[in-house]
C-alpha cells in the first residue's frame, strides 16, 4: 500500500514527529507499515502558542482540553477496545466503557522542545484535572487504556494509541530513525542494493526487514527464489562499518525468513571500486552539512561548496553503477534538494518522487526515481 502522502493528510507536526488524518477503513491495512511510528485516535489536534511561565501554560492546556467533544470520546473508546481485542490486546475489565461507571485510564504527558520540559508535572496535574472533569475516566496508572497528550510550543495533540511503540530492530545508533530509512527504501525491489555511505547501516538494515516481510506474505510464489537481496554497504570510517556489522547481524535474528545477504567495504564513496551496471538500485542519507563536517576538527561546518563537491563526486557514479532502470533513493537537506535536482537531470535520472520529510528541527528532502535508458 503506498503511504499517504504529506500534502494531502498532514495534520499537525510536534518536534521529531509529523501527525496525519486517515480515514478509519485504513486503520487496519496500516497497522503494520513501519513508516507510522504509532496509531492514535485524535481526541484533539489544535494549534497553540504557550508563553513564558508554568501557569500561563497550564492555562492554555486547561482551556484547550474543553474543546473536546464527549461523544466522540465515546465512540472512539469503544473503536479502541474493538481495535485492541482485534490485535490480541484485550482490553482489561476496568477499561470498558459500559456508560455507567467511569473507566481508568493512564495519563501519559509528552513535551518538547526541552524547555517545556520543566512543565511537565504541573502540565500532567492540570491536564488530568481537566479530563477527569470531562471524560467519563477514572487515572490509573495500572490501565491498559492510555491518553496521550503531546505538546510543542506550536501543537497540542491528545489521543488514544491505537498500538504501542515498533520496536528497534536495530541496535543503538546515531543516525536515521528507522521511520525515516523505511520511508526512504520503501519503493525498492528486490536486487543488488548499494549504500555508499552507510553509517550505522540504518537503511540495509531496513531494506532487509522490508524484504522479510514482502517474503513472508509472498512464500507461495513460484519466483520467490528471485526475490533476495544483496546489500552493499560503503564507508570510509571502520568505526562505523562496526556499528554496521553488529546492526545487520542482528536484525538477522530477527527476520522470519531470511532471504538477505550483505556486505561492507571500507572506501571512499567518490571512488566506489565497482564494475559498470552491478547494482539494481542505490539508496542514501546524503550529508546536510554540519555533522559530516566533524570529521574535520577545523571546521564548525560544512561549507556548501564542499557539500556540493561531494554531492558531484557521489553522485556522478550513479550512471555507471546502475543498470539502466535502476532505482535510486536519495535523503537531501532541503537547502541542497534544487542543486540535487539538478545533478539527477544531468545524469539522466528521472525524479518521479519528491517529497519533504521532517527530521525534528530539520527538514530535508526524499529524491527518488530510476536512471534513464540509453534507447
Amino acid at each position: 500500500m503506498a503511504p499517504p502522502r504529506h500534502r494531502d493528510v498532514r495534520e499537525g507536526s510536534f518536534q521529531g514527529r509529523i501527525l496525519f488524518s486517515l480515514p478509519e477503513d485504513m486503520l487496519q491495512d496500516v497497522q503494520s507499515v513501519r513508516i507510522f511510528e504509532r496509531l492514535f485516535l485524535s481526541l484533539l489536534c489544535k494549534p497553540i502558542l504557550l508563553n513564558e511561565g508554568t501557569t500561563r501554560i497550564t492555562t492554555v492546556i486547561s482551556d484547550a482540553l474543553t474543546e473536546i467533544d464527549v461523544l466522540v470520546y465515546r465512540q472512539y473508546h469503544k473503536f479502541w477496545s474493538n481495535f485492541s481485542t482485534d490485535f490480541h490486546e484485550s482490553p482489561s475489565e476496568s477499561t470498558k466503557f459500559d456508560g455507567r461507571e467511569p473507566v481508568k485510564a493512564r495519563l501519559f504527558v509528552k513535551l518538547r522542545p526541552k524547555y517545556l520540559i520543566q512543565h511537565s508535572s504541573a502540565v500532567h496535574v492540570a491536564a488530568a484535572k481537566r479530563l477527569t472533569k470531562l471524560l467519563p475516566i477514572e487515572l490509573s496508572s495500572q490501565s491498559s487504556l492510555e491518553i496521550n497528550l503531546m505538546l510543542s510550543n506550536e501543537v497540542l495533540f491528545l489521543g488514544l494509541p491505537l498500538n504501542r511503540s515498533i520496536k528497534q530492530t536495530v541496535h543503538p545508533h546515531y543516525g536515521l530513525r528507522h521511520t525515516t530509512a523505511a520511508a526512504i527504501i520503501r519503493n525498492l525491489k528486490s536486487g543488488v542494493i548499494l549504500d555508499p555511505m552507510c553509517g550505522a547501516g540504518v537503511l540495509l538494515c531496513e531494506a532487509a526487514i522490508r524484504m522479510d516481510s514482502r517474503t513472508a506474505r509472498l512464500e507461495h510464489c513460484a519466483f520467490l527464489s528471485r526475490s533476495s537481496l544483496f546489500l552493499v554497504g560503503i564507508d570510509c570510517c571502520e568505526d562505523q562499518l562496526d556499528r554496521a556489522r553488529k546492526n545487520l547481524l542482528h536484525t538477522e535474528t530477527q527476520l522470519v525468513r531470511s532471504h538477505s545477504y550483505w556486505d561492507l567495504v571500507c572506501c571512499s564513496a567518490e571512488n566506489l571500486p565497482f564494475r559498470p551496471g552491478v547494482f539494481d538500485a542505490v539508496v542514501c542519507d546524503l550529508p546536510f552539512g554540519q555533522k559530516h563536517g566533524a570529521v574535520d576538527r577545523n571546521l564548525v561546518s560544512f561549507e556548501r561548496e564542499k557539500l556540493e563537491k561531494l554531492y558531484e563526486h557521489v553522485l556522478s557514479s550513479i550512471p555507471r553503477i546502475l543498470q539502466p532502470e535502476g532505482q535510486y533513493a536519495l535523503l537531501v537537506g532541503s537547502s541542497l534538494a534544487q542543486f540535487t535536482r539538478t545533478l539527477l537531470h544531468n545524469l539522466h535520472c528521472s525524479i518521479d518522487m519528491d517529497e519533504s520529510i521532517s527530521l525534528g528541527l530539520t527538514e530535508a528532502r526524499l529524491l527518488s526515481g530510476v536512471l534513464e535508458s540509453g534507447d
